[in-house]
């Protein structure tokens, strides 16, 4: 796994490198996924969440933010599906941002189980033929008339070798005088990527085929970070 970035500062005719690394206990890429259809109550909000120790992330930030790069190739079968710690975590930022439609219910060790059997089975993300899916910044720009520290950024998203993008608006600043921040998300569908969004119940429980992509990066120096 790779955690550690390189941040960039001009120093007149000296340039310094630093090393940083994303705190993964500030720092999450998932998908939420909502239920829809006339058994919709019965049914979970999904919080599925990147394991950061298997994925490979790469991270680059100069002293110039429209210059930052990131990207993350996620092996599909290590892929969490809500964990409670992580959902009670994320959710009210979610609710702030109309992510979530409403709160998280809790869930059971067993339907998680079958949760994630259903997310990797052939009819969805066919881990056993598609094990990573691939997300990168393709280019980031300052948004005009948009508040500070406010960026366009052109995200791709590719699962199942079907490749997305999307122009993302995201929040990067710097805080602190040395830790970096991150936080974007993205409206995709399912069927963008050739998939039929999950159903049961002859379609009174299923998946809308809206899902958001969302990311919070939270990283330091390596001195601070929690590793």
């Amino acid at each position: 796994t790779l955690r550690e970035m390189e941040a960039d500062r001009d120093g007149g005719s000296q340039q310094q490198n630093q090393q940083y690394a994303i705190d993964h206990d500030k720092s999450v890429f998932a998908v939420v996924i909502q239920p829809e259809g006339l058994a919709a109550g019965l049914a979970h909000r999904h919080f599925i969440f990147a394991d950061p120790q298997a994925s490979q992330i790469e991270l680059a930030v100069t002293e110039k933010l429209e210059e930052t790069r990131f990207s993350i190739s996620i092996p599909t079968e290590s892929l969490v599906v809500d964990l409670a710690p992580k959902n009670a975590l994320w959710e009210p930022l979610l609710l702030e941002r109309q992510i979530l439609e409403g709160p998280f219910k809790p869930i059971s060790d067993g339907d998680r189980v079958k949760v994630r059997q259903n997310m990797l089975s052939d009819s969805q993300l066919d881990s056993a033929h598609h094990p990573t899916i691939e997300a990168e910044v393709l280019a980031l720009q300052k948004a005009e008339g948009a508040p500070e520290n406010t960026y366009t950024v052109r995200l791709s998203f590719e699962v199942k070798k079907v490749r997305v993008e999307r122009d993302v608006t995201a929040t990067i600043q710097r805080y602190d005088n040395s830790r970096f921040k991150v936080l974007a998300y993205c409206p995709f569908k399912f069927t963008d990527f050739g998939i039929k969004p999950y159903s049961a119940l002859l379609g009174a429980i299923r998946n809308k085929d809206l899902f958001h992509v969302f990311v919070s990066i939270d990283a330091a120096p390596t001195s601070q970070a929690s590793l």
